[in-house]
């Protein structure tokens, strides 16, 4: 996957989450993501209720961990944790972080 899609959805996100977080407001924002021949759609946000890591909570908003991801030659974009923690599991198609919270390093 080029540094290219990394960059731009990391971007994306923290301009969405920076503007987001003031408003106090769910949203939702999808990134179509290609390499010309598949195309994955992510998902990231905010929702009430929402935590940073899976949950229950998560899970009902349709925030569910990934299966490993495939061979190298297959497209895949995922959201998934830069900080360590591994609270995303095997990486994530919708990220939601809970309302009024600030910016968290992520990587597609």
């Amino acid at each position: 996957m080029s540094k290219t899609y990394s960059l731009l959805c990391a971007l994306g996100l923290c301009l969405l989450l920076v503007g987001v977080a003031a408003a106090q407001t769910p949203y939702v924002a999808t990134f179509t993501l290609t390499d010309g021949t598949d195309s994955v759609q992510l998902r990231a946000g905010t929702a009430a209720g929402a935590t940073y890591c899976l949950g229950a909570a998560d899970s009902a908003l349709g925030e569910n961990e990934l299966p490993p991801q495939g061979p190298s030659d297959v497209f895949d974009c995922r959201w998934t944790d830069l900080d360590g923690f591994s609270c995303k599991g095997q990486g994530v198609a919708n990220d939601y972080r809970p309302l009024g919270v600030g910016n968290y390093p992520t990587e597609v």
